[in-house]
């Protein structure tokens, strides 16, 4: 709450008289630390209850007491030391005459009256809205008005002076404005939740003075017919609203203790049997849960061996595909192997007919000079020189002289020129091999 109201910019402010009040009321409780067993065990916001959970004893609350205003102004409250006017006021009041009636001392009452014309003072009137209100008497006792609008005078017309921490918290969480709280929705909400939770339990709990009036009958009446055991058992029941007339148990320890204690002893033994059955069935859930995590474990173990034996599979599946490859690598390299000495014959042959090709030409050509030389080497004689000089000085053979240098020109441009292309000229060579066309029975794999 203080958080809240410390983000929220709330201005934090205690009556001297209420520094006084809770001075009483912390000494108070260190002294009967010892002899408060039961309200350290029932009610979670009783400062026993707080000593028992923080390990504190009467020192240390005689010294949270001592140095209370110290502690406040650590936490940015302010004192005011000026509350007579407003206990002036609160004494001749209806207000002080009707909390006298709920609140256990006089004491209070006045204490909480003044507050009450403090607030008063603050507001300057009275207001309606909640969001309007700029002063509040912020309380945690059980037994006072809580915010709820049962005031007999108010009749939810005006916001009432006092509020319960959470009521407060619960009324800040519901409204939430469009505050910026430096608090997040959720922390927000954990509160608000948390202190509805906190409120219900606390209402439902019998008060202080009830259990202490209850544990004061026991040490008196139980002797050694209530064991220790039997108390803690009853304090159980009584936290879990499992006993809800403590005030009758009282009235029966007076009337008769004999009867009180038997009921105690009830209550105790109640308290045992369900405790009883809650371990039994505790134990059966327990006995189940191990069952299914055994189950669970063997499937998990089950699962774990059939992924190792898949695990294993699949090494030996990926290495007998290495192996697989590694036969086909030696297959088609044992392959290639041979196809190559074919391979290179199939070109040296196709390259050899390549180049028989030149050959024909001129065997041609020389064939054609020889043919018109020998036609007109019997006729000149058998003379050969006088055959050449015939052929290419007398008109009538003009037919030959063209025959012999269209024969020249073609062993010449194509016989002796492709001769060298083929046989001497690397760029033709490879040239010819790049087109070659190879039989796929040969083409390397």
């Amino acid at each position: 709450m203080m958080e809240i109201a410390v983000k929220r910019k709330m201005k934090l402010s205690v009556l001297s008289y209420t520094l006084g009040e809770t001075k009483g009321l912390i000494r108070g409780k260190a002294e009967y630390i010892k002899k408060s067993f039961l309200v350290s065990k029932i009610n979670a916001e009783d400062i026993y209850n707080a000593c028992e959970r923080r390990n504190l004893g009467r020192a240390d609350l005689e010294r949270i007491a001592d140095n209370l205003e110290k502690a406040l102004q650590e936490y940015g409250v302010n004192i005011i030391y000026e509350p007579k006017k407003y206990k002036n006021k609160a004494k001749l009041s209806e207000e002080f005459k009707r909390l006298k009636e709920v609140r256990n001392t006089e004491f209070s009452a006045l204490h909480d009256a003044t507050a009450i014309y403090y607030v008063r003072d603050k507001r300057g009137k009275r207001i309606r809205k909640f969001e309007d209100v700029n002063c509040w008497f912020l309380n945690n006792s059980s037994n006072f008005t809580r915010y709820s609008g049962t005031e007999s005078n108010n009749k939810f017309e005006f916001q009432p002076e006092s509020v319960k921490v959470d009521d407060l918290l619960n009324l800040l969480w519901l409204s939430n404005p469009e505050i910026d709280y430096s608090l997040s929705t959720n922390d927000l909400t954990s509160v608000g939740l948390n202190s509805m939770l906190s409120l219900a339990i606390n209402r439902s709990l019998p008060s202080t003075k009830v259990i202490s009036e209850l544990e004061e009958n026991i040490l008196k009446y139980g002797e050694e017919k209530i064991t220790d055991s039997d108390v803690i058992l009853l304090s159980k029941r009584i936290s879990q609203n499992q006993i809800t007339s403590i005030t009758e148990l009282n009235k029966i320890a007076k009337i008769d203790p004999a009867k009180f204690v038997t009921k105690i002893q009830l209550e105790a033994k109640r308290q045992k049997e369900t405790e009883a059955k809650v371990y039994d069935k505790l134990s059966e859930a327990i006995e189940k849960l191990a069952s299914r995590t055994d189950k669970i474990n063997t499937d998990i173990e089950l699962n774990n061996e059939l992924k190792n034996e898949n695990n294993n599979l699949e090494s030996k599946n990926k290495s007998l595909l290495s192996d697989l490859e590694l036969e086909k690598e030696k297959s088609k390299q044992l392959e290639n192997s041979i196809r190559l000495p074919k391979r290179q014959k199939f070109v040296s042959r196709k390259i050899f007919w390549w180049r028989i090709i030149p050959f024909t030409f001129i065997i041609i050509s020389l064939a054609c000079v020889a043919l018109v030389i020998q036609f007109h080497y019997y006729s000149n004689d058998l003379d050969f020189i006088a055959t050449i000089k015939h052929i290419y000085n007398h008109d009538d053979c003009f037919a030959s002289k063209c025959i012999c240098n269209i024969a020249l020109i073609i062993l010449n441009l194509f016989g002796l020129k492709m001769i060298y292309d083929r046989y001497f000229d690397d760029n033709k060579i490879d040239h010819f091999k790049s087109k070659i066309i190879i039989p796929e029975k040969l083409q390397e794999l």
